[in-house]
């Protein structure tokens, strides 16, 4: 979902070949601003980097302190990852340009 920011940037602006990363990234920050999304970004950035795989059955817990197993640890900078992700969906779900197409 944090993802969706830089497509509808993207799609707003017709896919030209040439826009740069920095207006990439302008944009994709102005959409998550006006529709609320910025609590999804710090979430999403924090997820990527809450356990290690190591084979089958090794998993190392990062510095957020995160365990998967435990709900009550479900929270990155004072944000609910459970709120945040529903949140989230409701708003992109309501996003006219995600939506083209469907019935």
């Amino acid at each position: 979902m944090n993802r969706v920011a830089e497509y509808l940037g993207l799609d707003r602006r017709g896919y030209p070949p040439d826009v740069s990363d920095n207006q990439r990234r302008r944009d994709a920050r102005k959409i998550r601003d006006d529709h609320g999304l910025a609590d999804l970004r710090v979430c999403a950035d924090a997820l990527k980097h809450v356990r290690i795989n190591q084979g089958p059955g090794g998993v190392t817990l990062s510095s957020t302190g995160i365990d998967p197993n435990d709900q009550t640890t479900w929270t990155v900078g004072g944000h609910d990852l459970g709120k945040v992700a529903d949140n989230a969906f409701a708003t992109l779900n309501g996003l006219p340009e995600l939506n083209k197409g469907s019935t």
